[in-house]
């Protein structure tokens, strides 16, 4: 079901790998799951899709790309997705200067509509008024420059 490909891109994002486990326990304060998978947990912060979509105790599939920290090449992290649709957005977001893994994670809790509005219309206030954490005006700015153009292109101004 799923493929595993060498791509590395920016900020030590490796290894898109495909996991199929149980549903240990679910946090939705630190947005992420607990993931048996062949008798090990691993923890993986997901999006907001995809920790709805999950029930505990039960088995599931999910798409996984393994990230490692910029200043520690061991400090490695998991971040999981719904579809391939929200890896694309999680690495477009990364690819912005200062936008982490965690913080792409965060912005990815907002409904999808919304947040794809806020950059293609360029309204920087939609995601303020969300409340994301770890993010400044500068940084949301920042962000809605960089994708707005690939964004434009890929999801229209509906």
């Amino acid at each position: 079901m799923f493929r595993k490909t060498g791509e590395t891109g920016r900020k030590g994002t490796g290894m898109l790998i495909g996991m199929r486990g149980t549903v240990w326990k679910k946090d939705e304060e630190e947005k992420a799951v607990n993931f048996e998978v062949q008798g090990l947990i691993h923890s993986v912060m997901v999006t907001r899709a995809l920790f709805e979509r999950l029930a505990l105790k039960a088995a599931a599939d999910i798409v996984v790309v393994r990230q490692f920290s910029a200043q520690n090449m061991t400090d490695e992290r998991l971040f999981g997705f719904n579809d391939f649709a929200e890896l694309e957005m999680f690495k477009d977001l990364i690819s912005v200067n200062r936008v982490g893994g965690t913080t792409a994670i965060n912005l990815l809790w907002l409904p999808k509509e919304k947040l794809v509005e806020a950059v293609v219309w360029q309204k920087p206030e939609i995601i303020v008024q969300a409340g994301v954490k770890r993010l400044g005006v500068d940084l949301i700015k920042n962000i809605i420059l960089d994708l707005h153009n690939k964004w434009t292109r890929i999801y229209g101004r509906a």
